[in-house]
């Protein structure tokens, strides 16, 4: 009887709608890697890390709810921050979130897509921040760093096996470094 009423249970809970999006209640979407960062003290690291100035012009590659945003936007407030969101109901979102945000261009793009030169950030003259999927590191590493458009700095928050790969592993475990 007590597992009936449970199953009674689950089956009243009401579905997510669009108000709950403009809330920020997402699920990460496996198809697109997605892995949202959820701490502020962790955004705050990597702004941090980043050396964000207030005149400097950052390119945030995947912003998901924003987190990583506030602290960019906040930091740049004399400069840019352009921030590639291949998720359109993320980037309805975003939009409405920082709507009277003057230093902020959402862009909704695959950044493997995406040309800096469209958005006049020449090389040297801005920086890459990002919390990006594990499926995309190495083509997203080389398309940037192969690039006439290429950043003055990268930091970027990528699985421990990503940066292990990045930085290449002990000839015992027989795979390859990331970028070779």
């Amino acid at each position: 009887r007590k597992l009936q009423m449970r199953k009674k249970a689950k089956k009243r809970r009401p579905p997510r709608t669009n108000k709950d999006n403009r809330k920020g209640v997402f699920k990460a979407k496996k198809s697109l890697g997605q892995n949202f960062l959820a701490s502020k003290k962790i955004a705050g690291e990597i702004v941090h890390a980043a050396d964000v100035g207030q005149d400097d012009i950052v390119l945030e590659v995947g912003p998901g709810k924003g987190i990583l945003t506030e602290e960019l936007v906040e930091r740049a407030r004399h400069g840019r921050v352009i921030a590639v969101e291949k998720d359109e109901k993320l980037v309805e979102f975003l939009k409405e979130k920082f709507a009277n945000q003057k230093n902020l261009e959402i862009v909704h793009a695959d950044i493997l897509d995406f040309n800096p030169k469209n958005h006049i950030l020449e090389t040297a003259n801005y920086k890459i921040v990002a919390n990006i999927p594990y499926y995309i590191t190495s083509h997203f590493l080389r398309k940037f760093l192969q690039s006439d458009y290429q950043p003055s700095l990268m930091v970027l928050m990528v699985q421990k096996e990503v940066a292990e790969r990045i930085v290449g592993l002990p000839v015992k475990q027989k795979k390859e470094n990331l970028l070779s």
